[in-house]
């Protein structure tokens, strides 16, 4: 397909053009509508089921999700640094929706704050996030100490994407420069219970942390970075076209045949001028 459409262009390339525009432009536009058409060929779909935990509290922002050729995470470095909600003694805990977001990583430290790997394809920093729902549940009496308060059942959904960092491959030798391309990105929901600890304020107990246990599924969309080798192989035909296009122009009178070699070399014919 790659090759097809790289073809079909150049079945409407104006006569001269590529003397114009210079060899190194040209083939920069041929690896660019290779790699845009081997992108789309290489997205994929398939679906993820995980068992997670997630926290959001006093210094505490993450989630971590495992499953089946599954595993995604992200902790940021601190969180709040007062009480999220306030409940009462003997009554009903109202706990509000809370959303978690991903930490992405830096730069210099790839995977450092956020990451996962699904399906092989794996991304080094994160963005997005998992919200969960509200919940309530009855209160005990007053405790002095700080602890459980009690636990609800909730729903969640979540949309996180993947990414890697530039240059490609720099995060095992840790040069990368800047964030790179999304390698996936996933739609997540479930159900699970929350868990809120807080103190004792003398009338109220005040929430500072909230913990959530969970099982989800979800939908990833698959999207690696490598181009297919077929498209490798375009490029590197184009290359060699080009250069023959250079040669004959210094062996040649200009007007003589112009013929694209990559495109021959695929079997589709490929428009040619004759100098009369």
């Amino acid at each position: 397909m790659t090759r097809m459409l790289i073809c079909a262009c150049f079945r409407r390339w104006p006569r001269g053009l590529h003397e114009r525009i210079g060899l190194k432009t040209l083939l920069m536009l041929v690896a660019v509508v290779c790699l845009v058409a081997a992108s789309a060929q290489a997205n994929s779909t398939t679906s993820v089921s995980f068992t997670g935990t997630a926290s959001l509290g006093n210094d505490v922002v993450d989630f971590f999700l495992s499953g089946p050729s599954f595993s995604i995470n992200s902790a940021a470095p601190g969180g709040p640094g007062t009480y999220l909600f306030i409940c009462d003694w003997e009554s009903t805990c109202n706990v509000p929706s809370m959303e978690i977001p991903a930490f992405m990583s830096y730069f210099n430290q790839p995977g450092n704050f956020s990451g996962g790997t699904v399906h092989g394809v794996t991304a080094y920093s994160l963005t997005g996030s998992i919200t969960f729902s509200d919940s309530s549940f009855p209160t005990g009496p007053a405790t002095n100490q700080y602890g459980i308060i009690g636990s609800g059942p909730v729903t969640f959904y979540g949309q996180l994407t993947g990414f890697v960092f530039w240059p490609l491959g720099c995060e095992s030798t840790n040069t990368c420069i800047g964030l790179g391309p999304a390698v996936f990105n996933l739609d997540l929901s479930g159900a699970g219970t929350v868990t809120a600890s807080g103190v004792n304020s003398g009338i109220n107990a005040l929430i500072y942390e909230v913990d959530y246990s969970f099982n989800g599924t979800g939908t990833a969309t698959l999207t690696p970075v490598v181009p297919e080798p077929s498209c490798i192989l375009l490029v590197s035909s184009g290359l060699a076209g080009l250069a023959g296009v250079r040669r004959r122009r210094l062996q040649r009178r200009p007007g003589k045949l112009v013929a694209l070699s990559a495109c021959e070399s695929s079997g589709l014919s490929v428009a040619q001028t004759v100098a009369q």
